[in-house]
């Protein structure tokens, strides 16, 4: 195991083993769903929220709750913001993400409010800033 991992760092510092390899993440955050009359909300891809039916699985709505401008040329794993969590309260739900915006999503309107954050959250710009 040691010569895997001492022949993974060497090729790295040669430059033979792209520094990208290392960038790629796992898995998005685990999120449990919350269920509410017969419709389970579940976080969905990188920044949407699907409703669907309990009972028949079929889709409902499926809402986006903000945008992630990624770089041109880097990895978009690396630079996606996933749901951390969905609460439910009264009629709405409360969504967390990855930079710990705040979102409420009515889901009898669709309509999204920010809580904390932005509804844009732009890579690019925090590329520039980093520098």
């Amino acid at each position: 195991m040691k010569k895997i991992v001492s022949g993974i760092i060497a090729m790295a510092i040669l430059g033979i083993l792209p520094v990208s390899s290392f960038a790629k993440r796992l898995h998005p955050p685990k999120v449990e769903p919350i269920s509410k009359d017969g419709i389970i909300y579940n976080a969905y891809g990188e920044d949407s929220i699907l409703a669907t039916d309990k009972k028949t699985g079929e889709q409902i709505w499926k809402r986006q709750i903000y945008v992630v401008k990624h770089v041109p040329g880097l990895e978009p794993d690396v630079q996606a913001c996933f749901i951390t969590g969905i609460e439910m309260n009264g009629n709405k739900l409360i969504i967390t993400n990855e930079e710990k915006y705040q979102y409420e999503l009515n889901i009898d309107t669709l309509e999204v409010k920010v809580f904390k954050g932005s509804l844009v959250i732009d890579r690019i710009k925090d590329l520039k800033g980093a520098f």
